[in-house]
């Protein structure tokens, strides 16, 4: 068989996992208000009636009936209700084969318009709560981040096509996630020296193996934050830090922020 056209495309193909962590169809008041607000997960709000605002790096979104917006995880905003607002919510990580969020350099408020019989039918297949229209739901959610996305000219961290080698080192990373893990342990799960894993690894990713065990433990750090109620320490100690303040300290050259402060602006 002759091939026509082969786009290169194959990344964009096999598709980010959804991970919706929490979501809520709310009717909101003035007491909806925070100022720099921000999240490792993304917000995706869906306006059924009233009106909302979001700034973010002084750009004023008035929210509106009948349209979608996307705050990407990361993003520092300010959000308010000068009213009424009702809405339905979805709070959501879309992750790459590296485990990161493939969101997270897209730092703006994107929105679009959605049909009214559309918005009528994702408050419908919201409300139904069975298999198949969480399924529908989450085809049509996905519909509309794609229209969302095509107003922005930034390009998502889409993972590369990693050769079998790499993809099993992170998927071994992954797995065995911890501030502790020894490289050299690692390299003889792989039978190859430590210098050619790490050469190997790179090559294909622009990271050391280093620096991508710490990007994924401090994802893992801001989402233990935000959905559990685990202590600092308990936190600390589950991703290898032996000492919760050294933990702090890093956590606060990452975030500028302590960990303390980064938990309760999420959660406000």
């Amino acid at each position: 068989m002759k091939s026509i056209f082969r786009p290169p495309l194959k990344d964009y193909l096999n598709p980010p996992e959804l991970r919706i962590i929490d979501s809520g169809y709310v009717d909101l008041d003035t007491r909806w208000n925070s100022k720099n607000s921000i999240s490792p997960f993304s917000c995706f709000y869906i306006v059924e009636s009233g009106s909302g605002v979001l700034i973010h790096k002084g750009k004023k979104v008035i929210m509106e009936k009948a349209n979608a917006y996307l705050i990407p995880s990361g993003t520092i905003f300010d959000f308010s209700c000068p009213q009424k607002l009702k809405k339905l919510f979805f709070h959501f990580n879309m992750l790459g084969g590296d485990g990161l969020d493939v969101l997270r350099n897209v730092q703006e408020i994107l929105y679009c318009k959605i049909h009214e019989d559309e918005l009528s039918k994702i408050i419908s297949l919201y409300k139904e709560s069975s298999f198949s229209s969480s399924l529908e739901l989450r085809h049509i959610i996905l519909n509309i981040l794609s229209r969302i996305m095509k107003s922005t000219s930034i390009e998502p961290v889409v993972s590369h096509e990693y050769s079998p080698f790499v993809k099993n080192v992170m998927a071994h990373i992954q797995e065995n996630l911890s501030l502790n893990l020894s490289l050299s342990e690692t390299s003889k799960n792989f039978f190859v020296a430590e210098v050619t894993l790490r050469k190997r690894f790179k090559a294909e990713t622009g990271l050391t193996p280093r620096q991508y065990i710490e990007d994924l433990i401090f994802f893992k750090a801001e989402l233990l934050l935000t959905t559990t109620n685990h202590t600092i320490k308990e936190i600390s100690s589950a991703l290898g830090f032996h000492d919760q303040f050294y933990f702090s300290r890093r956590f606060a050259s990452r975030y500028s922020m302590p960990p303390q402060i980064y938990r309760l602006r999420v959660k406000s």
